[in-house]
């Protein structure tokens, strides 16, 4: 059973690690985002793990560096997918089979 929390926004979070494995959609400097099927459910999984080595342990203190974000459907995460990282620089790729 998945460990599920909700956020004040109203989504619905899980542990990214119950996920596995991930597809690669997209990479830039400082993490990568990724997406997960389980059971139905359709995630979005996004990893800024990599700023642990780069800020101090105060700084880190309060951040989530890696969660998932539960869609309803497909097309609801390809939407969210599309909307939020539509904007791509040399500093990232996609992966547009990983939708």
């Amino acid at each position: 059973q998945l460990n599920l929390g909700v956020r004040p926004a109203g989504e619905l979070f899980v542990n990214p690690d119950e996920l596995r494995p991930w597809k690669l959609f997209a990479a830039f400097e400082g993490g990568a985002v990724h997406t997960a099927e389980r059971d139905g459910r359709f995630f979005v999984i996004i990893d800024e793990s990599t700023l642990e080595f780069i800020l101090d342990e105060d700084d880190l203190a309060d951040l989530e560096l890696t969660k998932a974000i539960e869609f309803n459907s497909l097309q609801a995460r390809t939407a969210y997918l599309k909307n939020r990282f539509k904007h791509n620089d040399d500093h990232s790729r996609t992966n547009p089979d990983s939708v």
